[in-house]
């Protein structure tokens, strides 16, 4: 459902793998290291503004004189000397944004997330625990006979509070997780207990009271908990699986950073010949943002709960 977004202009940029003539190589603009630095949309955004400056004709003469002239904060447009194109971004150097703060201004720019969802960086602890995913809800009420009462996890994107004849409140919530967006209505006592977990970008954990009703699945909630500290006691620590040992200070970093806490943290390091596994001695708080850290690593192949 797309109403609520301003632009509802949409279009497909082919691969140069899957259009040998018209398709976008990323590539040819940007270097590989630099590329997984950004989220896609930002660079197609950089690929089409230097498209623009190229058709204007508006280009330096080199890279030294689009230096100085920035200096100058002047624009060379009557050269007679032959332009020579630059392809390549040179990105200034700075300090990633965790995945998860990537994701939510990705959702605050154009209103969906694009590259991912933050309930990937749960991994399969939702599916231990037993959550199922929106867009398998109509087939499991429907094996199930009609109504059930099941988990469902997603990330709050609004909450729309009314009043009934009777001045009690409820309110429609509307969420999203890896298969799409859905709503659950949350009446009067809940709200007033639970209420706190409903603002936009949390990320929850609700009971509900499933019905199928002409193909439409309605949900009522009947519990609502954050879904950190639902996953907390039901995960003991990480495994985490790494090939590329150059990632390990990266990696140092994080867990500097992390609070502690009870979870165990078990490095797998592999190389062509071998493997090596090694338990740290401290002991970690385990959460949504210290995996989702943790997987955006080059050189982290996964990292599985245990």
């Amino acid at each position: 459902d797309v109403s609520d977004l301003p632009c509802k202009i949409a279009g497909q940029i082919p691969k140069k793998s899957d259009d040998p003539e018209g398709g976008l190589n990323v590539d040819d603009w940007i270097e590989p290291r630099e590329y997984k630095r950004i989220d896609r949309f930002i660079a197609y955004g950089l690929i089409s503004a230097s498209q623009a400056v190229e058709d204007s004709g508006w280009l330096p003469t080199n890279e030294n004189a689009a230096n100085a002239e920035s200096k100058r904060d002047q624009q060379n447009l009557f050269s007679g000397e032959e332009t020579t194109q630059i392809n390549r971004f040179k990105l200034p150097s700075f300090e990633e944004w965790p995945a998860l703060k990537k994701l939510s201004n990705e959702f605050e720019a154009i209103g969906f997330y694009l590259n991912a969802h933050p309930l990937d960086a749960y991994g399969d602890a939702l599916t231990k625990h037993g959550v199922i995913s929106s867009s398998n809800l109509t087939l499991e009420l429907k094996n199930r006979g009609g109504a059930a009462r099941m988990d469902v996890a997603g990330i709050v994107s609004s909450a729309r509070t009314r009043v009934n004849q009777r001045g009690g409140k409820y309110a429609f919530v509307q969420m999203s997780d890896q298969g799409g967006i859905f709503e659950v209505t949350v009446f009067s006592e809940l709200l007033a207990t639970s209420g706190e977990f409903l603002k936009p970008g949390e990320a929850v954990l609700i009971r509900c009271d499933c019905k199928l009703e002409n193909d439409f699945t309605r949900l009522t909630a009947c519990k609502i908990t954050s879904l950190d500290n639902s996953l907390q006691d039901s995960v003991r620590g990480f495994k985490i699986y790494i090939n590329d040992q150059n990632t390990v200070d990266n990696l140092v970093k994080i867990l500097e950073r992390q609070k502690a806490g009870s979870g165990k943290i078990n490095l797998v390091i592999q190389n062509t010949n071998q493997e090596f596994d090694l338990l740290l001695p401290e002991s970690y708080e385990l959460n949504s943002s210290f995996r989702a850290a943790l997987k955006s690593l080059p050189g982290i192949i996964e990292v599985v709960d245990h």
